[in-house]
């Protein structure tokens, strides 16, 4: 096939030559030998064909918003020409310093180059890379261009980063935890001390059931097992209700709401979790199996980190009260610390407070502050821009979303607002806690 190059130069050459025949000018036959010889001479080099592009080894596994440093080297032997290397990063890889894009040119000498740059880590998940291309140009541009790609580009795993506990701990003077070091939980390690006689539940063990009691209360054909509760030791339990819709992405492919979501999820799962606490996870608005049971130790938070490092957003709606009735008979077994993490807009408002009026029906009826907090990361933080009109928007945004916060804050529920740019979400933990 014909590069433009040499049909255009073939096409100049055949008019001069015609043009000389039919006016039989010598000189202008002269002329047209000028682009033969040319396009005779271009034709004798060759295009740049033996090259030799490589990935140097990089870590397969690294952290959310980790700076990774990527390496390449290029070999280039035979021919004349310019060779173009890229390295086509995933979606959701943000360009920090340097550049995956390079130029080579390859004279009569052969090229052994390299070029590195550096990427942030944006999303969670598994990526993997478009992989390395190289393109290979002719030197007058009269033979088709050389392709070649990667074939087995790398796929990396990137991890939420495990939030910095050793900032919280030991801490004189101010409580660990929302709840107090004494605090018994309902669900446990089982004492001797009777407590009631239920229905039975899915995971109730075998043993605990009283077959008398089930033999008297029950009548007919239908059989509802009975099982004696005992009260429990042991510390109290943390629940997590993650908001997945698609409304959670405000922001970019780089950096938005709902990855930030996923972090202080895990963060909270991690925090309670090293401290012995029971903790469990339903994450709605999202397809397949939403549950985490809860448990505790650290086989439980891996179990929590793995499904939160691989979840998508959905289109699904589904409200928070649909998810606490899902959750109802765990939450009043446990009476646990409900951590939401919801959507936190004025259009959602009205179906967020459905659900939490729905949980302290079922954990905070009795208390003068609900055991709920609601975590709220503004969207406006993660805006771009600098300058005194940022400023005077983001304290506009703020005044008209005060009336949402005091409506949550009205019903006794604690607040915690994260600004992921100015405070890890450690920090921000700890002044909830200290709150």
């Amino acid at each position: 096939m014909l590069t433009k190059e040499l049909s255009r130069s073939i096409t100049f050459f055949s008019a001069l030559f015609l043009g000389a025949l039919l006016w039989g000018n010598i000189v202008v036959l002269y002329v047209a030998l000028v682009p033969l010889l040319f396009t005779i001479m271009g034709l004798m080099i060759n295009t740049p064909s033996s090259i030799i592009v490589e990935r140097k080894e990089m870590g397969y596994t690294v952290w959310k918003d980790e700076i990774i440093t990527m390496r390449v080297e290029v070999s280039i032997r035979g021919g004349l020409g310019l060779v173009t290397v890229a390295d086509r990063l995933p979606p959701y890889f943000e360009l920090i310093e340097g550049n995956n894009f390079h130029v080579f040119w390859k004279g009569i000498r052969d090229v052994s180059a390299s070029f590195s740059y550096k990427v942030r880590c944006t999303k969670r998940g598994l990526h993997t890379f478009d992989g390395l291309q190289w393109r290979s140009r002719h030197l007058l541009g009269l033979q088709e261009p050389i392709v070649g790609e990667e074939e087995d580009p790398p796929e990396v795993l990137v991890k939420t980063k495990i939030m910095n506990i050793r900032r919280i701990r030991g801490i004189r003077g101010i409580a660990s935890s929302p709840f107090p070091i004494v605090d018994i939980a309902r669900m446990g390690v089982s004492t001797t001390d009777f407590r009631e006689i239920r229905e039975y539940m899915p995971g109730d063990p075998i043993r605990n059931i009283n077959w008398k009691a089930t033999a008297r209360y029950n009548a007919g054909y239908t059989v509802k097992p009975l099982v004696n509760e005992y009260e429990a030791e042991g510390k109290k339990a943390v629940w997590i209700f993650l908001d997945g819709s698609s409304e959670m992405e405000i922001g970019s492919t780089i950096e938005n709401v709902f990855e930030y979501a996923v972090e202080v999820a895990e963060g909270v799962a991690y925090y309670f979790l090293e401290k012995n606490y029971r903790v469990g996870m339903y994450i709605y608005n999202k397809e397949g199996n939403q549950l985490l049971y809860p448990d505790t130790g650290m086989r439980q938070f891996y179990k929590i980190s793995r499904e939160l490092n691989k979840i998508e957003t959905t289109s699904r709606k589904e409200d928070l009260k649909d998810a606490v009735e899902k959750c109802r008979g765990y939450l009043l077994s446990y009476n646990p610390l409900c951590v939401v993490i919801p959507e936190f807009s004025e259009e959602r408002k009205e179906s967020l407070r459905k659900g939490i009026k729905s949980i302290i029906k079922l954990i905070g009826r009795r208390r003068k502050k609900p055991p709920i907090m609601l975590v709220n990361i503004p969207p406006y933080y993660l805006s771009s821009g600098d300058g005194q009109y940022r400023e005077k928007a983001l304290k506009l945004i703020k005044m008209r979303e005060r009336p949402l916060v005091k409506t949550f804050e009205s019903m006794g529920i604690s607040i915690l607002r994260w600004n992921p740019r100015k405070e890890s979400f450690a920090t921000a933990l700890l002044r909830g806690v200290k709150r």
